[in-house]
């Protein structure tokens, strides 16, 4: 059983350092209710971790098998047999003490009997690859998630050919072994330059493997990282896909409203607004609150406070003071937190307090439009429309028990920016994390108040 790295006194916030599937296989089923995460990207840079074994048959005698590129760019091979990967680290100790090799890292090999890869996610030599071990913590994921969850999985791309920047923010030499030897040329149907496309290959994946795909958010960055390309725009945007493993799932629109735009008319309750031919969008502006039906009708109305969550969501990326290369925004786990985690639960049934929601109807004044309506008959009188949502209570389920934060797991926690905001939003917060060096980070924001 692995133990917690660290826990607050609380208990609200516990983080588990290991091997992610590993830490996954031993929480219980059905125990999380939001994931919000982001996986080290297919090909763009080694983190601080130690590689650990993906796939494979469990009790397999390994043989591993890598090719060794030397300083000079002569390729080889070795293959040796051992039952754990401590072999890994034994050759990379015999390789240096030998000469055979510059002091090169051997941080990635296959085992040739059962297929297991030897190396850290991310780093894997073709996207296939990739997107197998993706699959492989997205259902451990599935398992521990109740049946009412949902997982916010950002996510970013990247092109063939392109160069990779490793763990140490440097650019690689071409020959350098700790970084996948295809990134630099083809890929399997992928030429140089072309766009790998992963987020929608993992989404693809996710999908036929049972996950609902209910939405493709783009995450649009004011201030992206300078490119010097000059045959494409610049990148300025990732992914972030909500899935859920359920037709019906826990999601609290009115938690993330926006707020509503003054310029923004009330959609019709029947048909598109329009104008007549006669009046320009200036005359309409002019006369204010003023909408028109496609058949000619005007009406009054009141600009909406808020609106609908959009699908575009537009923040820059957040610094980070210690050494973690990719760190969240606050603002996009809080958005996926509040939308998908219940702020509460019943410690006893599991059920979350849903929200309870009231429309209240708007009167709409209606007139003819006369002359400019052309043979329309004057009608005046009111109707009713959609309006503002009042929140009217919560949902109990009846157990009597005091209800508590719902619960927000990041597989891939890093220096904890999720387990963070998770937590000042009254959930439970779980993270896991390969590097402790990145989950000292985190500890060090516990310890410094950033989270209690």
């Amino acid at each position: 059983m692995t133990l917690p790295y660290y826990s607050t006194p609380d208990g609200k916030v516990t983080l588990y350092a290991g091997h992610v599937i590993d830490v996954l296989r031993e929480m219980p089923a059905e125990s999380v209710n939001c994931v919000v995460t982001s996986p080290p990207y297919w090909s763009l840079r080694k983190y601080d971790c130690e590689p650990v074994i993906w796939g494979g048959e469990s009790g397999c005698e390994h043989e591993w098998e890598t090719g060794l590129i030397s300083g000079e760019g002569n390729s080889g091979s070795r293959r040796w047999q051992h039952g754990s990967t401590s072999g890994v680290e034994h050759l990379q100790r015999e390789l240096r003490a030998s000469g055979e090799l510059a002091p090169l890292n051997v941080s990635h090999a296959t085992c040739h009997l059962c297929g297991a890869w030897y190396g850290d996610l991310g780093l894997e030599p073709t996207p296939e690859l990739y997107v197998e071990h993706t699959l492989m913590w997205m259902r451990e994921v599935k398992r521990v998630l109740r049946k009412d969850g949902t997982l916010w999985l950002n996510i970013g791309d990247g092109y063939a050919g392109g160069s990779v920047i490793r763990g140490d923010g440097q650019w690689p030499k071409q020959h350098d072994s700790t970084l996948p030897r295809t990134a630099y040329g083809r890929v399997g149907a992928l030429k140089p330059k072309d766009a790998v496309l992963m987020p929608f290959r993992v989404a693809l994946a996710a999908q036929a493997d049972g996950w609902w795909v209910r939405s493709v958010i783009i995450w649009a960055k004011p201030n992206p990282m300078p490119e010097s390309v000059r045959d494409r725009p610049t990148d300025a945007h990732e992914y972030v896909f909500l899935l859920t493993k359920s037709k019906t799932y826990f999601y609290d629109a009115e938690a993330v409203k926006e707020a509503g735009s003054p310029n923004t008319h009330r959609r019709a309750p029947v048909g598109q607004v329009s104008r007549p031919p006669s009046e320009s969008p200036e005359g309409i502006a002019e006369r204010g609150r003023l909408g028109v039906f496609t058949d000619g009708r005007q009406y009054d109305y009141e600009p909406g406070d808020s609106r609908n969550l959009r699908s575009v969501w537009s923040f820059p990326t957040q610094g980070f003071p210690d050494a973690h290369f990719a760190v969240f925004p606050r603002e996009l786990p809080e958005r996926c937190i509040k939308a998908g985690c219940p702020e509460w639960v019943c410690p006893k049934c599991g059920k979350a307090r849903v929200r309870v929601t009231e429309n209240t109807p708007m009167k709409i004044r209606r007139t003819d439009w006369g002359e400019l309506a052309g043979n329309r008959t004057a009608t005046s009188g009111t109707m009713v429309a959609p309006a503002e949502s009042t929140t009217t209570g919560w949902t109990d389920c009846g157990c009597g028990e005091p209800f508590v934060g719902g619960v927000t797991l990041d597989p891939f926690a890093g220096s904890g920016t999720t387990c963070e905001v998770a937590y000042h939003l009254g959930r439970t917060a779980i993270g896991i994390d390969a590097s402790a060096k990145y989950l000292d980070m985190a500890i060090g924001r516990v310890k410094q108040g950033a989270l209690l």
